[in-house]
């Protein structure tokens, strides 16, 4: 058994915090009962800020955030916890980490909110557990059970005895939760019921919804968790309409969407450089134009240099370079791989993982590329990029879903050299090799886009 205890300082002293006529120190002090963690993670809701914190010898430790926010969670038993923080005040959590559920326990300033936040987010995993049966409904009974959804979390925050002002934001925040799973529902229910044709109505109301949707509006970004996604999928829906309009590169429209609908010019920089990441780790067609158009509208030196860097390293894998390579990676089918082994053959490649929903809803496709193409010149590899504890789950996920190909197991995560050389930061992402080794296409269509079998039949894989 080990015993957790937090003291979380966001100032300089504990001393301070309690002499003080206007306290500046923010204390969270935790103590859980049978857990095994060494470090605890701390975030805050945005997640544009993070720590690593390891326990001391004797399981303290005494440490000082410089930055401030009202939200942050933590991660308990694999649960995240949601914390109310605000500046100044002192709060105490302790339970048991077999049973966080029935055990957790909050005490000190904003009590109630954070014992609501548990209760809430407890709400909202049970209306996960029925993710499936609500986006397989069709799209006038799918509007109807998420607002009965949204009408349940409602009102239990009304119930919850809440501060005025934090009740105000939270049904706000309760909103955005709502208009997530809006924007989720078209490609959600392709998903669950198959039917990849399906297209929402005229009538939906996402169009709506992003004509009067405010994606400037600070307090809602680091108060909300789902205002930041809803932003981002407004966003992403603005840019592929653009795109079709202009036949533009979808980054640059991106980028100019971006720079229309927002006058904050901080919270823009923040956008762009998060985004650009994940965009330059996906499919770009204009590398150069995405790159110029970025520099252009960002206002941070810091996040050019580090852009700046990543196009240098991406104009390495330009078609006709020689692929970077895995040497020795773990084979579900025994033994070791590597990418040399495939030489004289076309090679497609899925970089994946277990948790990743995107790449999941890949897998049908690919198994009947692979069959598709099981006797002509080509290889079709799945790469799992899964930390080493997850690798039971690796092996359980390609024996349930009869996963074809050759499956292989990254040596080091995101971290490994042939994923890092790549320039990989998010997933579901492909690649194409030809004969020699060389790169046709470091960013290649995925398995869903009919454009994959267009460019196989103009390299001549029939």
């Amino acid at each position: 058994m080990r015993k957790i205890i937090i003291f979380l300082l966001l100032a300089s002293t504990i001393n301070a915090c309690k002499t003080a006529v206007k306290k500046e120190n923010t204390i969270l002090l935790v103590e859980i009962n049978n857990t095994d963690a060494k470090t605890i993670k701390l975030q805050n809701f945005s997640r544009n800020f993070q720590k690593e914190i390891p326990l001391s010898k004797n399981n303290t430790f005494v440490d000082t955030i410089k930055k401030t926010f009202n939200y942050y969670f933590f991660k308990i038993a694999n649960r995240e916890i949601s914390c109310y923080l605000p500046k100044g005040s002192n709060v105490k959590i302790t339970g048991n980490a077999k049973d966080i559920a029935n055990t957790i326990k909050f005490e000190g300033e904003n009590a109630t909110i954070n014992t609501y936040l548990f209760t809430k987010d407890s709400s909202k995993k049970i209306l996960a557990n029925k993710e499936e049966e609500l986006f397989a409904l069709p799209e006038k009974e799918f509007l109807i059970q998420l607002k009965k959804n949204k009408s349940i979390l409602e009102e239990k925050a009304n119930q919850a005895k809440l501060p005025t002002s934090f009740l105000t934001q939270e049904l706000r925040n309760i909103h955005f939760g709502y208009l997530l799973d809006i924007t989720r529902y078209q490609e959600y229910h392709q998903y669950y019921t198959k039917n990849i044709l399906f297209k929402v109505s005229d009538s939906y109301p996402l169009t709506k919804e992003v004509a009067s949707f405010n994606f400037d509006n600070v307090k809602d970004y680091h108060s909300s968790r789902a205002y930041k996604y809803v932003r981002h999928r407004f966003f992403t829906r603005l840019a592929n309409k653009k795109q079709k309009e202009t036949k533009e590169d979808f980054g640059v429209a991106l980028i100019d969407v971006v720079d229309a609908h927002m006058k904050n010019t901080k919270m823009k920089d923040e956008y762009l450089f998060q985004n650009l990441q994940g965009l330059l780790g996906g499919h770009v067609d204009n590398l150069k134009g995405i790159y110029h158009k970025f520099m252009s509208v960002s206002t941070n030196d810091a996040h050019k240099k580090i852009i700046t860097n990543i196009y240098n390293n991406l104009k390495a894998l330009d078609k006709g370079n020689p692929s970077p390579k895995f040497v020795n990676y773990l084979n579900y089918a025994g033994g070791t791989t590597s990418l040399d082994d495939f030489k004289g053959k076309y090679v497609y490649i899925d970089i994946w993982a277990t948790w990743c929903g995107p790449c999941k809803r890949e897998i049908p496709y690919l198994q009947k590329l692979e069959k598709k193409y099981h006797s002509k010149n080509i290889q079709f590899i799945s790469i799992s990029i899964d930390r080493e504890k997850a690798k039971t789950q690796w092996r359980k996920m390609i024996q349930e879903k009869k996963m074809t190909g050759v499956q292989l197991f990254a040596d080091n995560a995101f971290k490994s050299s042939f994923i890092k050389k790549y320039a990989i930061n998010s997933i579901p992402r492909f690649i194409l090799l030809d004969p020699k080794g060389n790169i046709v296409d470091a960013n290649v269509a995925r398995p869903s886009n009919p454009k994959l079998i267009r460019i196989f039949n103009s390299l001549g894989i029939k």
